[in-house]
Parts: C-alpha cells; structure tokens; sequence
C-alpha cells in the first residue's frame, strides 16, 4: 500500500502516513470523540503553538496543538537579525570624509566635527565597532587640524 499523497511505501493498517503524516482513506481516527485532534503518525515531531521549537513524540502537548513540520529531520534554528548602531556608522562615514577633506577650509572640519559628535553618542549604542573607529578618526583628524593650524601660525608669525 502507497501514501496517495507522497507516494512513500505504508505498512497494512496503518492510519497515517509516516513521511507526511496524511490520514489515509478508510482508517478509523486514533478518537471519535468530537474535538479532539488525530494522534500524530509514529516517529512525527509536534510543534508547541508559539514556541518554534519541534519535540519528539510523547513530550507534552496541547490537546488538539499537532501541527506538522514542513519535513521530517529538519532543524529548525532561529537567528536574531543583526544588530546595526546608525548614529556610530553615520559617525564613521563623516569622519573619514572629513578626514579626506581636512584640506578643504571650514567644510573639512564641519564634516569632521559632525562625525565626532555622531561617532561619540554612537558609543553609547551596541554594536560599538564603527563608532569606536570613527572617535579614532576624529581624534587623528583633530590631530592634524591643530597640527595645521600651527604651521599656519607659525608661518604667520614669520612673515611679520
């Protein structure tokens, strides 16, 4: 005998389908008693209702919770979605770009500035990666501001 909607092959008698878990035509449900759910085929895994996780035959169930799993042997996993810190990447973002146009006068150090500011409240978010880079980034930045802004004096200072 032949599961009519899998094809897998049934033992004499049996109510449901092992690989599918389809009542087969002809077969007294495991309960007559109205409301209550069929008994799931051996070796099935039945799912707890919000819980997302599969358990083996014979652990607790909800009368009536059997639900069948999309495949038999298949792991289930659930992975959290990835944390993202937007004000420490936008902090990144704005200070290598400062940092590149540090040479460019007021437009340089505003983009710089905003960067520090960004990268410094992103540190107070997770993930930390990018805001961390981006405070380094300022700092190298203010760095070579103050740094410039010396050699202007200077230069200043001896043209007098």
């Amino acid at each position: 005998m032949f599961c009519p909607s899998c094809g897998s092959q049934l033992a004499d008698g049996a109510a449901f389908c092992p690989s599918c878990g389809t009542p087969l035509p002809g077969s007294a449900p495991a309960s007559t008693q109205p409301g209550s759910a069929p008994a799931p085929p051996a070796g099935a895994y039945a799912q707890q209702p919000g819980s997302g996780s599969y358990q083996q035959p014979g652990a607790y169930q909800q009368p009536g919770a059997y639900q069948q799993p999309a495949a038999y042997g298949q792991t289930v996993v659930n992975v959290a979605a990835p944390q993202s810190n937007g004000m420490g990447t936008a902090g990144f973002v704005l200070a290598l770009i400062g940092l590149f146009f540090s040479w460019v006068p007021l437009v340089g150090q505003a983009v710089w500035l905003v960067g520090l500011i960004l990268s410094l409240v992103g540190l107070g978010r997770e993930p930390r990666g990018l805001a961390i880079a981006g405070t380094i980034i300022s700092l190298i930045g203010l760095i070579l501001f103050i740094g410039l802004m010396g050699c202007v004096g200077i230069a200043a200072l001896g043209t007098l």
